[in-house]
């Protein structure tokens, strides 16, 4: 059942990030939202994909690792809209610059956490 779903993981992150990369080359949200998107898609894409990789040679460890990280930024759609809504309700920025603030924040500063956690995991 783990494989299954495993599978059925990848595939939903392959079609979400190759929406991510059509609706980043758009002119829907600006150029900064969509480098941010178009990055957002290229970190999902990788830390799922080495998550498959090692996998598939049998290191669970580092599965695991790339497990969480490509569920961080998986969950970065969640961080996205919940610090929007929070940087308008501080009247932080025009409804503009929150999109671009987010759109890059939403991805890098989880995954930033994440990271040292699993690096202070190891010490």
């Amino acid at each position: 059942m783990h494989r299954k779903l495993g599978y059925l993981y990848v595939l939903s992150v392959a079609v979400g990030a190759v929406a991510a990369f059509a609706l980043a080359v758009t002119t829907l949200g600006g150029m900064v939202f969509g480098a941010g998107l178009f990055f957002l898609g290229v970190a999902w894409a990788t830390t799922t994909a080495f998550a498959l990789v090692a996998i598939k040679r049998g290191l669970w460890d580092q599965h695991k690792e790339w497990t969480i990280r490509s569920y961080v930024v998986t969950f970065a759609f969640v961080v996205f809209r919940a610090g929007q809504v929070a940087m308008h309700a501080a009247n932080i920025g025009t409804t503009q610059q929150e999109i671009d603030v987010m759109s890059w924040a939403c991805w890098a500063v989880p995954l930033l956490v994440t990271e040292v956690v699993l690096q202070a995991r190891r010490r």
